[in-house]
């Protein structure tokens, strides 16, 4: 994990923040909010429509619907998303243009 850069923020934003680069190149960034009463958690990917294959239309959005229907930690399809609201959570994802993003919060 590579050491964090430095963040700009507003001197009125009460938040913590903390940017990481983990081993696996994936760039993190980690915000403490003392006051929410929910916890959130968010991962865009560079992918979208626009790298649809040609003969291939729809498949970011394909793929985006697959990370739901099984993993090896939860192998059938609807298990992870019934583990999340069975611990008062939710989650969804979208596939714009250039961009998918994953999301959970609770």
């Amino acid at each position: 994990m590579q050491a964090s850069q430095s963040i700009y923020k507003s001197p009125n934003d009460h938040r913590q923040y903390r940017y990481l680069v983990l081993d696996n190149a994936l760039r993190v960034l980690l915000v403490e909010d003392q006051d929410a009463s929910q916890a959130a958690a968010s991962m865009a990917v560079g992918v979208g429509h626009f790298d649809d294959p040609a003969d291939r239309p729809g498949m970011a959005h394909f793929l985006e619907h697959m990370l739901f229907l099984g993993t090896e930690k939860f192998p059938d399809s609807g298990e992870y998303h019934a583990f999340i609201n069975q611990h008062g959570g939710s989650n969804n994802a979208w596939t714009g243009t250039e961009h998918t993003n994953f999301f959970h919060h609770q």
